[in-house]
């Protein structure tokens, strides 16, 4: 993902933390009287930045009762971040501004300029998508071939996984959700059985809903 949507994730979490009464050094460095009143999340806000990823969850030493993490992470497949950013729970509106006056006489040498209160994220959303839709003419074909491959030769026991994967890697790829369900309807009849092959239409529509695919 992006620097942009990197840190889009990390103001989550943190606005996720305070939510939940957790604050920073930063925060009790501006806030010295709350020091032993409020909680202390423990994270490094040093390593905030991009560059500063880490890859495995933890708890706390003191055990499940004193962490409130859950790992969420189906089939073992990566979560989306741009599904995170699309449904973000931040407020990115800018803030009421008082009443204006009689309205300025634009001419042509004054542009009217929208002003936005994170535009360097409007900036990474607006890529976002421009990645999306040059993705989408440029290798689309070639994706779904990919991802079909893929689950047509996929292992013995796998079958639940792979059929998953399919569905995300074809949303990925940029197909519409109606031509998705086709496709799963009749890929199902590569798994490997006929129980096996049973068991990928029965969880179709729960594949459909993970991957935010009903209408």
């Amino acid at each position: 993902m992006t620097v942009e949507a990197h840190k889009e994730i990390i103001a989550q979490i943190r606005h996720r933390l305070v939510k939940r009464g957790f604050h920073g050094d930063r925060y009790l460095r501006k806030h010295p009287d709350q020091v032993g009143k409020v909680k202390r999340h423990g994270f490094d806000e040093s390593k905030f930045n991009t560059a500063s990823l880490f890859y495995l969850p933890c708890q706390a030493a003191a055990g499940c009762a004193a962490s409130f993490f859950i790992e969420y992470h189906p089939s073992g497949i990566p979560l989306n971040p741009f599904m995170w950013i699309d449904k973000s729970i931040l407020n990115h509106q800018p803030a009421p501004e008082p009443q204006p006056g009689p309205p300025p006489v634009v001419t042509a040498a004054q542009p009217v300029s929208i002003q936005r209160k994170d535009p360097k994220l409007t900036r990474a959303l607006e890529l976002i998508e421009a990645e999306r839709s040059e993705s989408h003419q440029a290798n689309y074909q070639d994706r779904v071939n990919a991802a079909i491959n893929r689950w047509r030769g996929h292992p013995k026991g796998t079958g639940h996984d792979e059929f998953f994967f399919l569905a995300v890697s074809l949303s990925n790829a940029g197909m519409d959700r109606n031509d998705i369900e086709r496709t799963l309807h009749s890929e199902a009849s590569f798994a490997h059985g006929g129980e096996s092959q049973r068991h990928r239409r029965t969880a179709f529509p729960d594949i459909m809903r993970s991957c935010r695919l009903t209408t």
